[in-house]
């Protein structure tokens, strides 16, 4: 209800923006706006169309007038780079999803190589920001264990988990995302058959 709802809004803002917003506020509502509606047709199944109105935040962030009907390229690891911090968490979160999608889409091998370069840039980044400008760049760390551990690539899937909780070691992570990355680290530990004292 909640996506649907903000399909509406966004529909209604395309024929009439508000005028005593300025840009930057207005570009802040679009992208939240957005992001509700991806979310509720990602929920109801429709991910093409989910996919389609994540690249549309994409062309938002890049400053550019978005319709319901807009069409858009995926956000990139060198343009996040250059974006202030409010939008870099925006940012961060398309990166994730756009990985979704392209996994989801039979597009592994694209999902990891867009994860892998991301990757780079988060480990190099996170020591200057804050733990709350590290939510999403956590999930995107997160988001490539799981693809490589989909992939079959087990040694570098627990590799990615194990140091993405050394990361997470000194803040104060959520506990839904801390659970589900011991846990997939726990299942990969097990399949490698180790000790219990390397278990521990």
């Amino acid at each position: 209800d909640a996506g649907k709802f903000a399909e509406l809004c966004n529909r209604v803002l395309d024929e009439m923006p508000d005028p005593r917003l300025s840009a930057t506020r207005q570009q802040k509502r679009r992208i939240i706006l957005l992001g509700y509606q991806e979310r509720g047709l990602q929920m109801d199944g429709k991910l093409g169309a989910a996919w389609k109105v994540n690249r549309q935040v994409a062309e938002v962030i890049r400053g550019k007038k978005v319709t319901a009907e807009s069409d858009g390229a995926a956000i990139t690891i060198p343009e996040i780079l250059g974006l202030s911090l409010s939008l870099q968490e925006s940012a961060w979160r398309l990166v994730e999803r756009e990985a979704e999608y392209l996994d989801l889409a039979g597009r592994s091998t694209e999902a990891i190589k867009l994860l892998d370069e991301a990757a780079i840039v988060i480990k190099e980044s996170w020591p200057k920001w804050s733990s709350g400008q590290r939510f999403y760049p956590t999930k995107v760390l997160a988001t490539r264990a799981v693809i490589l551990d989909f992939l079959g690539f087990r040694i570098e899937a627990m590799a990615a988990q194990t140091e993405l909780e050394q990361m997470l070691a000194n803040q104060q992570p959520s506990i839904n995302s801390y659970i589900n990355l011991k846990m997939n680290l726990l299942r990969n530990l097990l399949r490698r058959r180790l000790t219990p004292e390397l278990l521990h």
